[in-house]
């Protein structure tokens, strides 16, 4: 199988790329050529150029198998791929987000549910629900499968999540919650992700899939940073934002948003798909061993919007009224 990855150089491509050639595909990448990726064939472009994308459908362009979409972030981004493949490729998966439900439902979301993304997520979820709505209204008879994680997680993860907690445990840093540290989160491990786009490659399907893929389980903020902090074998303080300063966007201080990011993955964990996640204690606890001591404790700088709310704590970033090693 010919598969063609829009992305592949980041996060989300560390665990995929491994993935699909261990299936045996042969594996393109199409990105902006910024870090090369062995044993792929490279096709430099910029999303966001239409005559750049266009050359995927030159007379000489490859055909694929298969499409895996890590990159598209808007409607456009998402149009210009579609329109450049079209008669080129067997199926299409899009990588798309939790964040594209609309506000307004008292539950986990489920694949039905109306999008356009709630309010917390600003322009990011309204722009991954215009990329979802390309892909639903295309009449190209691709079959299509969207795919829409919460938060993912996994070593070398680039947006600074988990690292976040790590650093601060390992320095002794206090680490502030928003809220009141109950707001629900729930992850997936990149591997996991990787994994459930290889069993879809395998499974095949015909029309449009909407699959909500998940960890069962959910975690209360606090309880997440708590997780964390006994994995690194650390017990820093924990302060709630909430107490401190409501007023203070959360994330000025935290990796997340005082919000629930939760899906109802049901039809997932009822599908054909051959691959269920790892419970989210023991792929943090993977992750955390898969990075040196040395390194996590100076991954994550404090924030201004941190020290703002310890110096109103009456702290420094030592969790005692003196700086901490960062």
């Amino acid at each position: 199988m010919n598969v063609l990855v829009l992305g592949g150089s980041g996060f989300v491509g560390s665990a995929l790329v491994p993935a699909l050639r261990e299936a045996g595909f042969a594996v393109t990448l199409a990105n902006r050529g910024t870090r090369r990726v062995p044993h792929t064939r490279q096709i430099v472009l910029d999303r966001d150029d239409e005559r750049s994308v266009a050359a995927l459908g030159a007379p000489d362009a490859p055909a694929f198998d298969l499409v895996v979409d890590t990159s598209a972030y808007t409607g456009p981004q998402a149009a210009r791929a579609r329109t450049a493949l079209a008669g080129r490729v067997g199926r299409w998966i899009h990588l798309g987000s939790a964040a594209v439900y609309a506000d307004g439902l008292d539950r986990a979301p489920r694949e039905d549910d109306p999008i356009g993304g709630a309010a917390v997520w600003g322009a990011y979820g309204l722009e991954k629900s215009d990329a979802d709505r390309i892909h639903l209204a295309a009449e190209d008879g691709v079959p299509t499968a969207i795919l829409r994680p919460p938060y993912l997680y996994g070593p070398g993860n680039d947006n600074d999540r988990e690292t976040f907690v790590f650093a601060r445990a390992l320095t002794g840093r206090p680490i502030v919650v928003p809220g009141a540290g109950a707001a629900p989160l729930q992850f997936l491990h990149v591997a996991d992700l990787a994994a459930i786009v290889v069993a879809l490659a395998r499974v095949g399907w015909s029309g449009v899939e909407i699959y909500n893929v998940a960890e069962a389980q959910t975690v209360g903020a606090r309880d997440w940073v708590e997780l964390l902090c006994e994995i690194a074998g650390a017990r820093p303080p924990i302060l709630l934002g909430g107490e401190i300063d409501p007023r203070q966007p959360p994330r000025s201080y935290f990796p997340f948003r005082d919000a629930p990011c939760i899906v109802d993955a049901a039809r997932f964990a009822a599908s054909d798909l051959a691959t269920r996640p790892r419970p989210h204690a023991r792929g943090f606890a993977e992750t955390f061993a898969s990075y040196r001591l040395e390194d996590l404790r100076v991954a994550s700088p404090t924030t201004p919007g941190e020290a703002t709310l310890l110096a109103k704590a009456g702290l420094g970033q030592g969790g005692n009224g003196q700086e901490g090693a960062s």
